[in-house]
């Protein structure tokens, strides 16, 4: 992302709506390593993390959830 990294729109989305349903997708990471950086997602605010390659079934099936 150009102007800011995943972890820093989680933190700035939670500010804006603390009851935001956040789903953190993460590819791997320079900083953290994947597991590091859901981890940190899921500590700023994130209600559900991915780690890529996904089956797109698993995201559906927590929106769903989420939303019953």
């Amino acid at each position: 992302m150009p102007v800011m990294d995943g972890l820093s729109l989680i933190r700035e989305l939670i500010k804006l709506d603390p009851a935001a349903n956040i789903y953190a997708i993460s590819g791997g990471r320079e900083i953290f390593s994947d597991t590091d950086y859901l981890y940190h997602a899921k500590q700023f605010g994130a209600i559900k993390t991915f780690r890529k390659p996904f089956d797109n079934t698993e995201l559906i099936r927590a929106i769903h959830v989420q939303f019953k």
